[in-house]
């Protein structure tokens, strides 16, 4: 009875949720995706001081995904293709299970 009813339960609640929580998250993403896309025309445009002060707005930006896909020190032309900096302590001399959790805490921290 129960495998019958949940589908129905979800396919009835679940464009309800959607529609109350959409609009908000693309309140939220959208104006940050757009301030995304004009620092990255200007950056290609104004000098060096503004440079640094993207790396700072996005690290103030709400949403994780954005600031993963947007790299801290990116030059331009590799602004959404460019890997994050490696550990300034390398794992091999760290070592097996300490060197994969620093390197972890380093990513979910950045």
């Amino acid at each position: 009875m129960l495998r019958q009813t949940l589908p129905q339960v979800l396919r009835q609640t679940l464009p309800q949720v959607l529609r109350q929580t959409l609009p908000r998250v693309l309140r939220r993403t959208v104006p940050l995706a757009l301030r995304l896309a004009h620092s990255r025309v200007l950056r290609q445009t104004l000098p060096q001081m503004f440079r640094r002060t993207v790396p700072v707005a996005l690290r103030l930006a709400h949403s994780r995904v954005l600031r993963l896909m947007a790299p801290r020190a990116a030059t331009p032309a590799t602004w959404l293709t460019r890997r994050p900096p490696r550990l300034v302590v390398s794992r091999r001399r760290i070592g097996g299970w300490r060197g994969l959790l620093l390197s972890w805490l380093w990513l979910v921290s950045w």
